[in-house]
């Protein structure tokens, strides 16, 4: 039969993706691929980062442009005390007493707001993507950063 969905990693040859989304399209099907990238720039990432525009960026909290060190408690949207109590619990290997991260509040997004830490007065940071429209208008790139996997430590 003809396939609703399709997910794949980025090592799918690009043909592959060329010939699944015209089976899902005679379903008005869906898909998702995921890239780390684990290869590097692969061909799947190059047919969907090449001539993408970035639409949504946000604060590159470990990328800071004024000669300072990096904020990790930010990058990780905690508080410094938080961030400090992160750190501890993993080094102590018990679980630390709040969230080890805080995801982007995207909602924010919605109202004109960032939906992350405020940057601190005399800091400047790079930005980086979070969402690009891809050069094939029916496609977007959609990055997921640190802060943004519930499933792990982002200290370690």
């Amino acid at each position: 039969g003809e396939p609703n969905a399709a997910v794949a990693d980025e090592l799918i040859p690009g043909e592959w993706v060329e010939t699944l989304e015209m089976r899902l399209a005679t379903r008005s099907g869906w898909m998702l691929v995921g890239f780390t990238p684990v290869e590097g720039y692969s061909g799947a990432v190059k047919m969907f980062c090449d001539g993408a525009v970035t639409v949504k960026d946000g604060t590159a909290f470990l990328l800071p442009t004024d000669g300072k060190e990096p904020d990790e408690a930010r990058a990780l949207g905690l508080t410094e005390d938080e961030y400090e109590e992160v750190k501890s619990a993993s080094m102590d290997r018990r679980p630390p007493r709040c969230p080890p991260c805080r995801p982007t509040d995207c909602l924010a997004w919605l109202e004109g707001g960032t939906g992350e830490p405020e940057i601190p007065e005399g800091r400047t940071f790079e930005r980086m993507p979070r969402i690009q429209r891809c050069a094939d208008p029916q496609k977007a790139v959609v990055y997921f950063w640190s802060h943004d996997n519930p499933f792990g430590n982002p200290y370690e």
